[in-house]
């Protein structure tokens, strides 16, 4: 392999992408396993080092004493070294052997990794006898390897019942040497009332005590191509559009609505004065430069395997938080997904899907909801799992309200279709609306230029005045994903007592075998201890059924012991019936208490995740595996 002496220092992502699989359950086409990895060559002598690129904390570069002390302590530790074997024949570039990298076992890009210790144990054991390079490709800013990796695998379901016993495996992957931009891009501060996907950084200020540790956002590098029209509050393209491009693989059927999927994300950046910030783009025919699997190009991928899913992954300059690549994976039985979500949730309302399959009008308007979903990820956009709360129960069956508004604030909630719509209610809209007012207002916090703004740190009083702004709305609010969101209804109708707040479907969603089971990014992890809410003190079963027996009567206050057949020596007096009533009286207020109590814990962990075990969740899996 030759490398230019001009890239040597410049730092670089090396990246994996699985291209073709043996087993799709195990490696999913067009995913890469593993993040990028960070990277420069460096050069002593006539030794060529592959070096783990460092980001150093944020530091005053005028104070070169700083400087200096920040670049001993900095150092990019050195993962191989590659001796000369010679230069190429005008002396631009140094020539040597990386065979090994790109066909052996190589832990940091490996396709397929060795869980313990989860749901589904995976084994892989290298064969370099089934290992081999097949193609190497280079261009201007990239060079791409792809190679032939074979395994034997074995996999087992909590390490009772063989799901695979030294099978067989091979996968070509895709390995792209990357140059990132030689100057990155400027970062913004992130702040955790809202949901973008972060980079953590840290930083030096001799203004401090401390080594202060703060994340930026991951965001494209979007910037006016004419900056002054823009300043003047005009519509501008951007200098660098973000641009997807659609697998052929696709049926017919689904390319239309992942069309208007993409295409729709422009209303929120023509919000901020940019048009046409979204492309989608077929898979071109006649580029020879043109590879799907190569980091450069950010791609909407059909994957042929029997999964109910779908996932936005992208990737980052480590040093900015600038994404760099971001993929749509759908797999085939996303289909699946569509018809269960629209059965279960709006068939009360929808004759339409009452049927064993969908009409083709209902699935694609669902098909563009997932992609829009997923495109949102990839755009930084992290789930807010509060959006919907912000919308009373009662207006989700008024058809005017859910006509303009949708079924939520945002597409990132998995708020999903209205379930809550009955029978009878005439003109209802099912479905999320095309886009938000929280998700154009996370576009705006990403995605607004402010070119008279020094740095990030600069920036940071104008982007947090944004959220300030928006601070006492509840269709604003983030809430992280998986976590408890406490709730308190500002405006609006006020909601009856039996009313409550909206119930969430939190549907976990499966990785291939590979990754562990659970997808913990992109769906609801199993939690650690989902009865503890039920768990606490007052809360046994011993206590619940005293206080049952208060509430029926049955509770003697006093303590005394019963006498004639249960029944207390004093328990007829008079005198002393009053009090007695009264006191039982507490005592079943009391556990009429405790069983709300119980019933919304019972909730809260329901709302946490699915209660039943994960293993249970694989069993089609794995039945479809044997």
């Amino acid at each position: 392999m030759e490398v230019p002496l001009k890239t040597i220092g410049r730092e670089m992502l090396i990246a994996s992408t699985i291209s073709e699989a043996s087993d799709t359950n195990l490696g999913t086409i067009g995913y890469k396993p593993t993040d990028p990895i960070h990277v420069k060559f460096t050069r002593i002598d006539t030794t060529i080092y592959l070096s783990q690129a460092v980001v150093p904390p944020v530091h005053d570069t005028n104070d070169p004493h700083m400087s200096k002390a920040i670049g001993r302590s900095t150092l990019p530790p050195i993962m191989h070294s590659y001796p000369l074997v010679c230069y190429n024949r005008d002396s631009s570039a140094m020539v040597i052997e990386m065979t090994k990298f790109f066909s052996g076992d190589n832990e940091l890009l490996a396709p397929i990794k060795s869980t313990k210790g989860g749901v589904v144990n995976i084994t892989g054991k290298f064969k370099s006898e089934g290992s081999v390079i097949d193609q190497i490709k280079s261009f201007e800013d990239n060079v791409t390897v792809k190679s032939y990796l074979s395994y034997s695998v074995t996999a087992d379901l909590l390490g009772l019942m063989v799901i695979k016993k030294d099978e067989p495996m091979t996968v070509k992957v895709t390995r792209t040497i990357l140059l990132l931009p030689e100057e990155a891009m400027r970062p913004r501060l992130a702040d955790s009332r809202i949901g973008i996907f972060l980079t953590d950084m840290s930083r030096i200020n001799g203004k401090k005590d401390k080594i202060e540790d703060f994340s930026v956002i991951n965001r494209w590098n979007i910037q006016p191509k004419d900056m002054e029209a823009w300043k003047r509050g005009e519509l501008v393209e951007p200098a660098k559009p973000i641009v997807f491009y659609l697998d052929d693989a696709f049926p017919a059927l689904w390319r239309e609505p992942i069309r208007r999927g993409v295409l729709r994300w422009n209303k929120a950046f023509e919000k901020i004065g940019f048009k046409n910030v979204m492309h989608i783009e077929d898979f071109p025919k006649d580029d020879p430069e043109f590879d799907p699997d190569n980091l450069k190009y950010s791609c909407i991928r059909y994957v042929p395997a029997a999964v109910a899913n779908a996932m936005g992954p992208s990737w980052v300059d480590p040093r900015s938080g600038e994404i760099i690549n971001a993929s749509v994976l759908m797999y085939n039985d996303v289909v699946k997904l569509a018809a269960n979500w629209r059965f279960v949730q709006t068939a009360q309302v929808d004759e339409r899907v009452r049927g064993k399959e969908l009409p083709d009008d209902v699935f694609q308007e669902s098909l563009e909801y997932i992609l829009a979903h997923e495109v949102g990820h990839c755009l930084g956009l992290m789930h807010n799992m509060a959006a919907s709360s912000a919308f009373p129960v009662d207006s989700l069956r008024s058809a005017s309200f859910t006509q303009q508004h949708g079924t939520t604030p945002s597409i990132m909630d998995y708020a999903r279709f209205n379930y809550v719509a009955q029978p009878g209610d005439k003109g209802v809209k099912l479905t999320p609306p095309d886009l938000g007012p929280y998700d154009d207002y996370v576009i705006k916090y990403a995605y607004t230029p402010l070119p008279d703004k020094k740095d990030m740190f600069d920036e940071e009083k104008t982007i947090r005045g944004w959220i300030d702004e928006k601070v006492g709305d509840p269709i604003y609010r983030y809430g992280r994903q998986q976590e408890k969101i406490p709730h308190r209804h500002r405006g609006g109708p006020r909601r009856r007592p039996h009313q409550g707040r909206r119930l969430r479907h939190r549907q976990p969603q499966i990785r291939p075998l590979a990754h562990g089971g659970v997808d913990h990014r992109r769906g609801g992890p199993r939690p650690e201890n989902p009865h503890g809410a039920l768990r606490g003190r007052g809360r046994t079963v011993r206590a619940l059924r005293e206080r049952r027996d208060a509430q029926r009567g049955r509770h003697l206050p006093h303590g005394r012991e019963q006498q004639h057949g249960g029944r207390s020596a004093g328990r007829f007096r008079p005198e002393g019936v009053a009090a007695r009533i009264a006191e039982m009286g507490a005592c079943a207020d009391e556990g009429l208490g405790m069983a709300r109590t119980a019933r919304a814990d019972r909730k809260t962990a329901a709302a946490r995740g699915p209660l039943v075990h994960p293993a249970l969740q694989l069993l089609p899996r794995v039945l479809h595996l044997l």
